[in-house]
């Protein structure tokens, strides 16, 4: 649960390029790590090892550790938390800009089941594997799509997450006349998966 902040469409392989392939969107920027679980990253296994591989007891006891840990050395930990923060914030208004829709955050009840944020318990809905699938990312995850295996090449050996960050500074930097193509694009995608939806008869 600690990567949950690593964005998984970094490693989609790069599509070919045509105006065609433009409808395959990034996903919605990934929420990052805060301090602790930075930290818990780093020091897992240790705790784990000295919890006689109880891996229960072991995050239990990181967690205390954390608690006590001295500001000096939280600091390196909040401080790259708080960087990855402020980047998620910038891929997320790129996201949206570009005609992504922020899905709503969930959390997890004690029976399993996940609430809405208003904390009243929903029924689980089966997904339905046969339906159109809904473009997402907007005009931005065209963009991405066309471009993200250049954008990995000139990041090669950086963090995973400079190439988000490069894509979100090159998508701000385009003209409106630029933009256009992916904005075509993503309008088609989305008038196509409205009509395969209108017409869709589930089983």
């Amino acid at each position: 649960f600690w990567l949950k902040w690593l964005n998984p469409s970094l490693f989609l392989p790069p599509p070919t390029r045509n105006i065609a392939q433009f409808g395959k969107m990034a996903e919605q920027p990934k929420k990052p790590a805060n301090g602790y679980f930075l930290y818990l990253e780093d020091h897992k296994a240790e705790f784990v090892k000295k919890a006689g591989g109880v891996y229960k007891q072991g995050i239990s006891d990181a967690s205390k550790a954390w608690k006590e840990l001295p500001d000096k050395d939280k600091a390196p930990y909040e401080e790259k938390a708080k960087a990855l923060k402020e980047q998620y914030e910038k891929d997320m208004k790129a996201f949206t800009d570009g005609g992504g829709v922020k899905a709503q955050t969930k959390r997890k009840t004690k029976g399993g089941d996940e609430d809405d944020e208003g904390g009243k318990k929903k029924p689980k809905k089966e997904k339905d594997a046969d339906a159109p699938k809904k473009p997402a990312g907007g005009a931005y995850g065209c963009y991405m799509a066309e471009n993200r295996a250049k954008f990995q090449e000139a990041c090669k050996g950086k963090p995973v997450t400079a190439v988000a960050k490069m894509g979100s500074e090159k998508w701000k930097a385009l003209s409106e006349e630029e933009k256009k193509p992916f904005e075509e694009a993503y309008q088609k995608k989305k008038s196509e998966y409205e009509a395969a939806m209108a017409a869709y008869k589930p089983k």
